[in-house]
């Protein structure tokens, strides 16, 4: 099972290069939603350094988000999902390597400009290793989410618009407890149970998003 993921890994990776500008476009949008909360604020360095953990975490919920509706759409279309079940391949395997295959083509390079957006918000260095860790963790948590919306919207009408008001309510424990975690450490408290809080909740979108996807995705396939 373990070889037949790394192989589904592969194909997803592989299959993502070539959309690889897709990604660069989302990181572009993460930088331009993360500087336009400046100009809102004001010239106010220490507001802004207050406000920093949230606005990135904001910034890069926002820039995730549009693209999940695009998670499953080539693969349906090119019947890859139904060459798998008529291969036998369980449709859960696949879900996991498609998002693991995204999250090291999306959200990697936008974790990798957070160094840069920290020091213009002026957040203290200290804190960006927990900013850092708290996002992979609750990008990832993220991500499954999107996965089990992009497909209960499968083949739905404006599926863009519908994705995002089901996965808007649903991320906001993530949301609260990715930031506490980031402002803990800034001021100097244990940041820990946080996160923690955090890969809690991680976990178990990791237990029941990609079954109820399967589910979704077959009955998708079905009504085909």
């Amino acid at each position: 099972m373990t070889g037949l993921f790394f192989l589904l890994l592969k194909r997803e990776i592989g299959a993502g290069w070539p959309v690889i500008t897709d990604a660069l476009s989302q990181a572009a949008f993460f930088i331009m939603i993360a500087l336009l909360f400046p100009l809102a604020v004001g010239p106010a360095p220490d507001r802004l350094a207050e406000l920093a953990a949230a606005l990135i975490w904001i910034a890069a919920l926002l820039s995730a988000i549009p693209g999940f509706d695009r998670l499953f759409a080539d693969d349906m279309r090119g019947g890859w999902c139904e060459q798998l079940l008529s291969y036998g391949t369980p449709l859960w395997l696949y879900i996991y390597a498609k998002l693991t295959g995204w999250f090291i083509l999306s959200i990697i390079p936008l974790l990798s400009i957070l160094p840069f957006l920290s020091i213009m918000m002026g957040l203290e260095p200290a804190s960006v290793p927990m900013l850092a860790l708290s996002l992979s963790v609750g990008m990832f948590a993220i991500l499954l989410l999107g996965g089990l919306t992009a497909g209960l919207s499968m083949g739905a009408r404006r599926s863009a618009m519908l994705l995002s008001v089901l996965i808007l309510p649903l991320v906001l424990p993530v949301l609260i407890f990715g930031v506490m975690a980031v402002e803990a450490s800034i001021a100097g408290q244990p940041a820990w149970p946080h996160l923690k809080l955090l890969l809690a909740i991680c976990l178990f979108f990791a237990v029941i998003c990609p079954p109820a996807t399967q589910f979704a995705l077959k009955s998708a396939i079905e009504e085909r």
